[in-house]
C-alpha cells in the first residue's frame, strides 16, 4: 500500500508492505432477507382499500422465500388522506402475506417501500413490485389510485368448478363522503375483461377464464367485450370459471364513448384456484392388485425402487371423491407435499418406511409428476400424498390427502442362514440312516439387509431344503437328505427356526457298500 502526499513543495511517497487487517471479533450472521416484493393488481379506487401482497425474499429473483416468522415496517408511514389499514408494521411467517389493505382518499400515487424488518434486509437492497403478475421493478412501486372504477371479488375456488352471482360495481367517489357510490345505474354497458396469471407467472399450459360462460382474453389488448346489465345499485351479476390451477387476475375495463368519451374505469381482482384433489397411480399396471392380500402378485423386493404417477386434478361433481378420471389441472405446483404410506396387509403387521417422504410437485404439460418410492417392508400397501395448507398463500381449501389403489406383494429381497448346528449322533460321526440333530435360524431381508418383519403367515410362501454332498466332490446328495420343517407357519416376525427337537438323516443309497459322511 503507498501514500502519495506533499510537504513544503516536496513529494513524499511511503509504501507499507504486507499489511494484515484483522477483525478482532466476528458475530455469525443469521437468516437475511433478500429484499421484500408486493404484489397487486392495477389501479386503486380512492373510495375502497386496495389489496396488496408482500413476500419476504431470500433471494434475487425470490422463487425462495423466509418461511420464519418476518416484521416489517410498511411505507409510507402515513398518509395524509388514508394509510394501512391496522398499521404500517406488519408481523407474517411463511414467506408472504396476502391482506395487506393501503387507503388513499383523493387520486394520485402513493410509492410503496419497507423501511426496516426483522430479520433485516441485505445492505443496499431495494424493494420491488409486481403489477398484474408482470416484473418486479422498483418502478412498479408507484401505486396509482383513481376516483372511479369497477369493484368486484372473485372468491378463491376449486379448479372447474364455476362461480356464479359474483357482484360488480361501478363505482366513484363521492366528494362529500370519500364512499363508493354507483355511477352505472339501470343501464346496459359492455365491459371488457381478460384474465392474467399471477402463479405461475408462465403457464405450461395456459388455457383461459371464462366471464358468463364466455372466453376472455390472457391479454389488455385482447380482451372480450360482455355486455353487463346493471341495476339501480349500480351492481351487475357475473359467472366465473377457470379450469385450471394456480393464482389468477380478472381485469375488467369500460372505456367512455360520445358523451363520456374519455372515462376509463378499471377494476381488477385475484383468486386462487385450487385441484380438488391428487391421482396417485403406480407407473407399472402389475402394481396394483385389488385383492390386497398374499394372492397378489410378485410386484417388487421390500426396499427396491419404484415409480409413482402423482397429478393434480380438477372437480368435476360435490359427490365425486375418485378424482382420476377428471380433467387435469397441469398448472398446479406446491412444494413440501408430504408422501407416506398405509399398509393393507398382512393386518396387524410392521408398517415400516418409505424411502421418499416429501416432494416438490411442479407444473408439467403432461400433469404428471414421476416420485420415486419404496417401501422397506414385505407386504401390500397403498401410498399416500398429503399437500400443505395453505396453497399459493390461500386457505379457502385443504387438499385432501390422496390415496393409491392397493400397490405389491412386496416380498423380501434375501435370506440368509444362521446359528446352524450339526451334532453326530455317534461319537464324531453319524451313521447313514441314523438321525442326528440339526438346528438353524432362517431370516428374511430387505435390500439393506434389515429383516422383514412381515414375512410370515400367509405371506411367508418360501420353501427350504438341505443340501448336501460327500467330501465336496460335486455329487447332489439333497435327495437323500431328510425334509426340513419349514412352512408358513414356522415365520414369526420375518424369522423361521429349526429347533432342537427336529432330527435330520442321510439315507442309505439302494446299492450296498456305499458310506459316505455328512
Amino acid at each position: 500500500m503507498s501514500l502519495t502526499g506533499s510537504t513544503g513543495g516536496a513529494t513524499n511517497i511511503h509504501e507499507i508492505d504486507n499489511v494484515e487487517i484483522c477483525a478482532l471479533k466476528s458475530s455469525p450472521i443469521g437468516v437475511q432477507i433478500d429484499h421484500f416484493e408486493y404484489s397487486y393488481s392495477g389501479t386503486g379506487l380512492t373510495c375502497t382499500p386496495k389489496t396488496l401482497s408482500i413476500k419476504a425474499c431470500a433471494n434475487a429473483d425470490c422463487t425462495e422465500t423466509v418461511n420464519d416468522s418476518v416484521t416489517a415496517t410498511l411505507t409510507p408511514a402515513s398518509v395524509t388522506n388514508g394509510g394501512w389499514v391496522g398499521g404500517n408494521v406488519v408481523t407474517f411467517s411463511g414467506g408472504e402475506k396476502a391482506d395487506l389493505q393501503l387507503r388513499q382518499n383523493t387520486a394520485g400515487t402513493v410509492t410503496l417501500g419497507v423501511s426496516g424488518s426483522t430479520p433485516s434486509t441485505k445492505a443496499f437492497s431495494e424493494t420491488l413490485c409486481r403489477i398484474n403478475g408482470g416484473s418486479a421493478t422498483a418502478a412498479n412501486c408507484d401505486l396509482v389510485f383513481a376516483d372511479s372504477g369497477f369493484i368486484f371479488d372473485v372468491p378463491d375456488k376449486l379448479a372447474n368448478k364455476p362461480t356464479g352471482n359474483i357482484s360488480i360495481s361501478a363505482v366513484k367517489t363521492s366528494g362529500e363522503t370519500l364512499e363508493c357510490v354507483p355511477t352505472f345505474a339501470d343501464t346496459t354497458k359492455s365491459v371488457s375483461f381478460w384474465s392474467t396469471y399471477l402463479a405461475p407467472t408462465s403457464p405450461v399450459n395456459a388455457q383461459s377464464v371464462t366471464v358468463n360462460d364466455t372466453t376472455v382474453g390472457t391479454q389488455s389488448s385482447a380482451a372480450t367485450s360482455i355486455a353487463l346489465d346493471f341495476d339501480a345499485t349500480g351492481t351487475a351479476n357475473i359467472d366465473v370459471n377457470y379450469p385450471d390451477a394456480g393464482n389468477m387476475q380478472l381485469d375488467a375495463q369500460y372505456t367512455g364513448t360520445d358523451d363520456e368519451a374519455g372515462l376509463v374505469m378499471l377494476g381488477s381482482d385475484s383468486f386462487v384456484s385450487f385441484p380438488v384433489g391428487l391421482c396417485i397411480t403406480p407407473k407399472d399396471s402389475v402394481a396394483e392388485c385389488s385383492a390386497g392380500n398374499s394372492s397378489c402378485d410378485v410386484y417388487k423386493k421390500a426396499g427396491e425402487s419404484f415409480d409413482l404417477i402423482i397429478q393434480g386434478k380438477a372437480w368435476e361433481s360435490d359427490s365425486d371423491t375418485d378424482y382420476c378420471d377428471n380433467i387435469n389441472t397441469p398448472n398446479y405446483a406446491q412444494d413440501d407435499i408430504v408422501l407416506g404410506h398405509q399398509l393393507v396387509a398382512p393386518s396387524g403387521g410392521i408398517l415400516g418406511d418409505v424411502g421418499t417422504t416429501k416432494y416438490n410437485h411442479v407444473a408439467q404439460t403432461t400433469n404428471s409428476n414421476t416420485v420415486t418410492q419404496s417401501v422397506t417392508e414385505v407386504g401390500v400397501f397403498t401410498f399416500t400424498a398429503n399437500p400443505p395448507s395453505p396453497y399459493l398463500g390461500s386457505s379457502f381449501y385443504d387438499i385432501p390427502l390422496a390415496e393409491s389403489a392397493n400397490i405389491g406383494r412386496f416380498v423380501p429381497d434375501s435370506f440368509a442362514v444362521s446359528s446352524s448346528s450339526v451334532l453326530p449322533s455317534c461319537g464324531s460321526f453319524t451313521y447313514m440312516d441314523q438321525p442326528f440333530d440339526l438346528t438353524l435360524t432362517l431370516t428374511a431381508y430387505n435390500t439393506a439387509d434389515n429383516i422383514t418383519q412381515n414375512y410370515q403367515g400367509a405371506f411367508a410362501k418360501a420353501t427350504a431344503s438341505l443340501v448336501g454332498e460327500n467330501l465336496n466332490d460335486g455329487v447332489d446328495l439333497s435327495s437323500r437328505l431328510s425334509a426340513l420343517p419349514i412352512d408358513a407357519s414356522s415365520w414369526s416376525l420375518g424369522e423361521a427356526n429349526v429347533g432342537i427337537t427336529y432330527q435330520a438323516e442321510l439315507s442309505r443309497t439302494l446299492a450296498p457298500g456305499v458310506d459316505g459322511y455328512f
